[in-house]
C-alpha cells in the first residue's frame, strides 16, 4: 500500500467513527428530548382536602385554603414516593429518604425539599403541568 493510500484509508476510517460517534450523541439528545412528554391534569378543587391527594405522578392538598402541588419523584434518583398514613408521611421506598407532607425534606440521602409543580386554578378546577420522562 501505498502511502497516499495509506492516508486516504486512515481518513476514512477517521471519518466513519467520527459520524458514528455524532450520531450516538445527537441519536441521545433527540431521545431525551423525543421520550420527555408533558401533561396537563385537571383535578376539581372539591377533591382537595387537607389530607393528601395523590395522583399519577403529583402530589396534591390545601394549606391554608391554597392548593400545593408536589411531583411524586423523589429528589435524589427520582423514585415514586409513596404516602405513609401511620407517620403522617412521604416516603421514598428505594432509598429512604424521607418528608414531610408538605415536601419538607426530613432525612435520607435526597438532601433536599420535594419539587414544586406548576399548577393554576381556573373556575374551581385546578389544572397542574407534569414533564414525564422515561
Amino acid at each position: 500500500m501505498k502511502r497516499k493510500q495509506f492516508i486516504q484509508t486512515l481518513l476514512r476510517g477517521v471519518s466513519v467513527v467520527f459520524v458514528v460517534l455524532l450520531g450516538g450523541w445527537i441519536g441521545k439528545l433527540l431521545a431525551v428530548h423525543l421520550h420527555s412528554t408533558k401533561q396537563v391534569i385537571h383535578l376539581p378543587l372539591s377533591q382537595l382536602k387537607e389530607s393528601l391527594f395523590a395522583g399519577n405522578g403529583f402530589f396534591a392538598f390545601k394549606k391554608n385554603r391554597k392548593p400545593q402541588v408536589l411531583s411524586r419523584r423523589c429528589p435524589h434518583l427520582g423514585c415514586m414516593l409513596q404516602e405513609n398514613k401511620v407517620n403522617d408521611e412521604i416516603i421514598c421506598p428505594c432509598h429512604g429518604s424521607r418528608f414531610t407532607r408538605e415536601g419538607i425534606y426530613l432525612s435520607g440521602p435526597a438532601h433536599k425539599n420535594m419539587t414544586s409543580l406548576p399548577h393554576s386554578v381556573h373556575d374551581k378546577i385546578l389544572s397542574i403541568r407534569i414533564t414525564q420522562s422515561p
